[in-house]
């Protein structure tokens, strides 16, 4: 099974999160309120898996509005 990365640029898109932000997670493990993701860093590149980031965005309520 092939595994699925985004890049820290990919997840600031996604998100709507600005870079320091994100950076700044990484080390309060606080996201939005909540714990914040899970990421590997690959030599000199920061990686979230697409399962994890999957998981952590599934926690939140869909709103419709």
């Amino acid at each position: 099974m092939t595994k699925y990365y985004y890049s820290s640029n990919s997840i600031d898109n996604c998100l709507g999160y600005s870079p320091a932000t994100l950076r700044n997670t990484r080390h309060t493990d606080t996201l939005a309120d909540v714990g914040s993701l899970g990421y590997k860093k690959m030599g000199k590149f920061i990686r979230c898996d697409k399962d994890v980031l999957d998981d952590w965005l599934a926690q939140f309520n869909t709103q419709q509005g």
